[in-house]
């Protein structure tokens, strides 16, 4: 996926194609590998927006990472079988999710927020 992923942007980026109503630049390529992870994705994450907990699904999830908008990570860890994830210990506000695989890669980029 990811050698799929680095095709795409050098296909888009040598040929300027619009993205998601963003044009192909050095600044819009960090939004495109966000919307192609999302399109070949193997998880979900709902309910969104959330209050106290959020439930990570899918067949290859191993590990969740919370970075609020400043790029702190507020929260790493490993996903049980159950993937039921609380959110007791993180304040109310935007965050980006990234949802990782077995073999430590991304397969999800989301926003999520917590009320």
């Amino acid at each position: 996926m990811r050698n799929k992923i680095l095709l795409f942007l050098l296909i888009l980026l040598s040929t300027g194609v619009m993205a998601g109503g963003l044009r192909i630049s050095s600044l819009g390529a960090s939004f495109l590998v966000m919307a192609a992870v999302q399109q070949e994705s193997r998880a979900t994450i709902y309910p969104n927006p959330a209050k106290d907990r959020i439930y990570v699904k899918g067949a290859t999830v191993a590990r969740i990472e919370l970075i609020n908008l400043i790029g702190d990570v507020v929260l790493d860890e490993p996903l049980t079988s159950s993937g039921l994830v609380l959110l007791s210990d993180i304040q109310p506000g935007v965050y980006i999710a990234h949802i990782y695989d077995g073999d430590g890669v991304l397969i999800l980029s989301t926003r999520l927020t917590r009320q």
